[in-house]
């Protein structure tokens, strides 16, 4: 696993309550990248939604280190909805966010004609 130690993926969003982020976007298909990680604690038990449809289920990540994953999401009313809970039963238990990438269309897909 990739260390938490680089300025990247040295501060965070965390908090062991259900948020709701929203991005002005233009509609259309976009690839989002969420990474996690904290430098003292292991992360699990994190659930990512983007426009209410479940995404990553049961994230987790060891302590000192980041974990990235990415989805397709379609978003239609131009505003990108993500929320970020903790489903874990640990009384201390939280969800931490390290970064968040997105970008235009399907990542590592290129539209249009060959040349």
């Amino acid at each position: 696993h990739p260390s938490v130690s680089n300025n990247l993926n040295r501060d965070d969003t965390a908090s062991n309550q259900t948020a709701i982020m929203q991005l002005g976007v233009s509609s259309g298909e976009y690839s989002v990248t969420i990474t996690i990680g904290e430098p003292y604690y292991a992360l699990s038990d994190i659930n990512v939604y983007a426009e209410n449809k479940l995404m990553l289920s049961n994230f987790s990540t060891d302590p000192g280190c980041v974990s990235s994953r990415w989805f397709v999401v379609n978003v239609s009313d131009g505003i990108l909805d993500l929320k970020f809970e903790y489903t874990g039963s640990h009384p201390g238990g939280f969800w931490s966010v390290t970064s968040i990438v997105v970008e235009k269309g399907v990542k590592g897909v290129k539209l249009g004609g060959m040349g």
